[in-house]
């Protein structure tokens, strides 16, 4: 027995050896890249299944009967309608099949969630009576519009209809905040920005490994310039913030790769609480998030001066909101849609 064993141990020493080696030389070759993805079962496993669903999206995209798409553009309308500088065109790449995919969906919407159905069309309401457009795209859209409010009674979207409650719990609290893209200049403070950070400390975190780190920029306006302009989802300019954050995951606080989605889980965890504790002190903020873009990735690991095992998770605008400014609404999906208890 004490042979086996001690072969047993050799073993696990030689394998942990080899996959030490492993990951040093995929990380340096492309070849070895290419062979250690081979053979990891749990990413092609993973990846057959996001294109499964990139599938799905597209060809419901062709349809136009696709939800999230509908949701997605939906709100593209609204920071439209909520922009500061508004412009009596805009929207007109998609606006049609945002109108022919909420044409397709309304009986399903009328009967399953008519929230969602109201609210789309008093968003697409809002916006054939605030602008206008000679395109032949926006003219058939505003037609088929017209065609399917018959019958419904739409009204102008409230400034404040998420929070239908003024009660201290924490379901109205959550229902308070908003995502805010227009800012005034006023920069928060330090001890407001500190206090954030503590929150974001408590958030829970896998065997408390708190695999993240959070890059403030606030105070040198030449790199806040350069790196604004970067997160697609804050209009070339994170919607001039004051202050322009970016959530960093560590890739070298996990032993092997079936790891590798905690750094996400972790961090995502600790930017809610982040923002959350904005909230409470009265700092606005949004959410720019980070896509999966290798140009970006590396324009950004530059001006932040990234280590080689780090990763942008998510970027976030905060400050504190022009009195003026109007917020999108952005009507949640029912309990029905997304619970399944068992």
């Amino acid at each position: 027995m004490g042979g086996i064993s001690l072969l047993k141990k050799i073993y696990r020493e030689i394998r942990a050896s080899i996959w030490r080696k492993s990951m040093l030389w995929a990380s340096k070759s492309r070849l070895f890249l290419v062979l250690f993805l081979i053979l990891d079962k749990q990413l092609i496993w993973e990846y057959v299944r996001y294109l499964r669903g990139l599938y799905k999206y597209n060809r419901l995209e062709r349809l136009n009967s696709n939800e999230y798409s509908l949701r997605r553009r939906l709100h593209g309308i609204e920071k439209g309608l909520t922009q500061k500088e508004f412009r009596s065109e805009f929207a007109l790449s998609y606006i049609l099949e945002t109108v022919m995919t909420l044409k397709n969906l309304a009986p399903c919407l009328h009967e399953e969630n008519p929230s969602f159905f109201e609210y789309s069309l008093r968003v697409l309401e809002e916006y054939f009576f605030r602008t206008h457009s000679d395109d032949e795209r926006y003219i058939r859209a505003m037609e088929i519009f017209t065609e399917l409010k018959a019958g419904h009674a739409v009204e102008k979207i409230p400034e404040e209809e998420r929070c239908p409650n003024d009660d201290s719990s924490f379901f109205s609290f959550l229902c308070s905040r908003s995502s805010i893209r227009v800012f005034s200049k006023e920069v928060p403070s330090d001890e407001v920005l500190t206090y954030a950070i503590r929150c974001a400390l408590q958030a829970p975190s896998g065997c408390n490994r708190q695999p993240y780190r959070f890059v403030i920029i606030k105070n040198d306006k030449e790199l806040l310039k350069k790196v604004a302009a970067l997160p697609p989802g804050g209009g070339g300019n994170a919607f001039d913030a004051p202050v322009v954050v970016f959530v960093i995951g560590d890739y070298s606080a996990f032993p092997t790769t079936r790891s590798f989605h905690e750094v996400y889980v972790d961090s995502a965890l600790a930017s809610l609480a982040f923002v959350l504790a904005l909230h409470e002190q009265g700092v606005d903020s949004c959410f720019m998030n980070w896509p999966r873009d290798y140009n970006l990735s590396q324009r950004l690991e530059t001006l932040l001066a990234l280590k080689p095992y780090e990763t942008v998770v998510t970027s976030i605008a905060l400050g504190y909101r022009e009195m003026e400014s109007r917020v999108a609404l952005s009507v949640r999906k029912t309990i029905e849609e997304i619970l399944e208890i068992r």
